[in-house]
Formats: C-alpha cells, sequence, structure tokens
C-alpha cells in the first residue's frame, strides 16, 4: 500500500503516496500521478505529491491497467474498456464483453487492448465507436505499447514446466493492420514491455526476472 517515486537518474527512492488503496497500474502525465486500485477505484494524486489523493471513478470491477491522453484516463475492467476525463466526471464506457483485457494504451486517435483469453490485440476510436482487431490467434497476449507506426505486445504463452521456455513471444503489428511480426522467440514469462525510438523493452517473469531488449 505504498507508492514510490526516484530521481531519473538514479538515487534514494522516497514515498509519493501512502496507503493509495491497493495500487495496480500506474501511469503519469505533466501534472498528475494516475493509478487503478485494487479497490476496484481509479485514482489521482498531483505529481509534486503534496495532495491527497483524489478518486476519479468508482465501481471499476475488476480494474486493471491504465492509460492517459492530454484530455481522459483509460483503463480496463474484466470486462470493458473505459474512460473519465482528468479530474473526474461521467465514466464512459468505449468497449464491452471483453474477453479478460489485461494491458492498455492509447495515442492520438485510438486507445488499444489485448485480451488474454481471447488471443486478440484491439482498438477502438479514443471517443467509441465499432472496436477493430488487429491482431487474432496470439498466446495470452498480455503487455501493450504503442508509437506513430506499430503496436507491440507480448505473448505470455504457456506456463513453462521445469523452467524451459515455450512459446512466449514478443510481437509487432502495424497500427492500421496487417500482418503481425515476431520480433523475440522463446521467452519465458514475457510482460510488461515499453518502447522507445529503436528498441522495445519487456520484463520475464520467470528466472527470477529480467529484462530484456531487442530492435523495433
Amino acid at each position: 500500500n505504498l507508492i514510490w517515486k526516484a530521481p531519473l537518474a538514479g538515487g534514494s527512492p522516497t514515498q509519493f503516496v501512502t496507503n493509495p488503496a491497493t495500487p495496480y497500474s500506474i501511469t503519469v502525465d505533466a501534472s498528475y500521478v494516475y493509478w487503478t486500485s485494487g479497490q476496484n477505484t481509479v485514482l489521482q494524486a498531483d505529481i509534486g505529491g503534496a495532495a491527497v489523493p483524489a478518486t476519479i471513478a468508482f465501481g471499476q470491477v475488476g480494474v486493471t491497467g491504465i492509460a492517459v491522453d492530454k484530455s481522459y484516463v483509460y483503463w480496463i475492467t474484466s470486462d470493458s474498456v473505459r474512460r473519465v476525463t482528468i479530474g473526474g466526471g461521467v465514466t464512459q464506457t468505449l468497449a464491452t464483453g471483453l474477453p479478460t483485457p489485461s494491458a492498455i494504451a492509447v495515442d492520438q486517435g485510438y486507445v488499444y487492448w489485448t485480451s488474454m483469453a481471447g488471443g486478440t490485440v484491439m482498438k477502438v476510436p479514443v471517443a467509441g465507436g465499432n472496436p477493430t482487431t488487429l491482431a487474432t490467434g496470439q498466446h495470452g497476449p498480455n503487455g501493450l505499447a504503442v508509437d506513430a507506426t506499430h503496436v507491440y505486445w507480448t505473448n505470455f504463452g504457456t506456463q513453462p514446466a521445469m523452467h524451459v521456455c515455450l512459446d512466449g513471444a514478443v510481437m509487432k503489428a502495424p497500427i492500421g493492420g496487417g500482418t503481425p511480426v515476431t520480433l523475440a522467440s522463446g521467452e519465458c514469462l514475457p510482460g510488461s514491455l515499453v518502447v522507445d525510438a529503436t528498441r522495445v523493452y519487456w520484463e520475464d517473469h520467470d528466472f527470477g526476472g529480467y529484462v530484456l531488449e531487442t530492435s523495433k
């Protein structure tokens, strides 16, 4: 029940928020820190850490991943993609009836998510509309990131037995749709990932935990 921060260049971590209602996923913009909570809420706090955290959405069953753009905070529940204006307001459902959504990302036009049980990567316009499927037949798609041209995700794969890596992978596909490309294969249990201008970085849950990278 703590949220921490540390200087980008390294240094001693300090408590940002104490007792933040069982935090799960976290994201930031220039002004606020946002997180989802195991108590079915979405919260935000001033990035300076001085203000008391504010709950901006209640009753979000199974809330997990979170993302933010200049106007809205987006998250996934056990079966839906939702958003609310920064600061709180009326919650809007962008997509529902989803099989176990697991990660979320946003750009200027779309919200993207992975569905572990459905084996899909999908998107919907940020204002709502008809969802589009970007990839099917994926084996436990999990972590997610997006840049100007592609969407990237990890396939969690099959739970390894006796620490034998099986079919975990790092994938990408054009944001407008197209054939998925494998960037890394034979991974054990790849999870969250991020991208920069040239590389993809991800964490692997197996073998005590690794952070890995590859070219985009």
